[in-house]
């Protein structure tokens, strides 16, 4: 298996990460979980991760135009009837684990056809230096610890959003927040400085409680403190099998 085939995986995984988490607003998300309108937004975010492939395979691998549709078409199809079949089930977080699965393993299936097809032209030797596998890799990792670590945190957290509601806070200072906190702590795992991450913890948890003044105030800093450890926890492990990956 050469790098090149490595690359042209970690493009994929890219891709299907931009498309369902950066390619997609909040209100195509409950667009698709109404019945009588669902059909339109599923069908154009599943043609988004379609064109995606299309691009990867045809920049990345050696298949022709017309292979590299019907790969494409593919994962279009596939990822439309996985999230139809999504939008009728609970909002929670296992159907969304399951779902995720799915779209993963048809990639891994694509990508198991598409192997020892992948490119070592010019293109790729003369920006060897420029285009690594550790980079998109790298660059994977930052991209889960923003939006989809924020979407599995809110899932894992939702009985306890009425606590949430309680409090009157600045608009999107919470997830904000948390995205700087999982950014740092991932670049401190990818220097070595763990003891960075114990003082980022520590300064955070002085000024939560630094707020204590009823028992209202108490339950929000509760929820708080188990959102920034389901955050931390996300990222670290994140952080660590980022950094196996890099070094094999």
């Amino acid at each position: 298996m050469s790098n090149s085939d490595l690359l042209v995986f970690s493009f994929l995984i890219l891709g299907h990460v931009v498309g369902d988490f950066y390619l997609q607003s909040r209100f195509f998300v409950r667009l698709k979980r109404i019945k009588k309108y669902k059909l339109c937004p599923l069908f154009l975010h599943s043609l988004i991760h379609g064109l995606i492939t299309f691009f990867v395979l045809i920049i990345f691998s050696k298949l022709t135009a017309c292979n590299s549709f019907v790969f494409s078409f593919i994962v279009l199809i596939s990822h439309f009837l996985i999230d139809y079949i999504k939008s009728s089930l609970k909002n929670s977080i296992k159907w969304f684990v399951i779902d995720q699965f799915f779209h993963l393993l048809v990639i891994a299936i694509i990508w198991t056809l598409v192997i020892n097809k992948s490119i070592s032209i010019d293109f790729l030797a003369k920006k060897k230096d420029l285009i690594k596998n550790d980079h998109v890799i790298i660059i994977i990792s930052y991209l889960l610890v923003l939006k989809p670590a924020s979407v599995v945190i809110s899932m894992l957290l939702v009985r306890w959003n009425l606590i949430k509601n309680r409090v009157v806070t600045l608009r999107d200072a919470g997830q904000i927040i948390g995205y700087l906190e999982r950014l740092l702590i991932l670049t401190f795992i990818f220097l070595n400085q763990f003891s960075a991450i114990g003082f980022l913890l520590a300064a955070k948890s002085v000024f939560r409680f630094g707020e204590l003044k009823e028992d209202r105030d108490k339950m929000m800093t509760e929820y708080v403190i188990l959102g920034t450890l389901t955050s931390v926890a996300i990222t670290i492990f994140i952080g660590v099998i980022t950094t196996l990956l890099i070094s094999i």
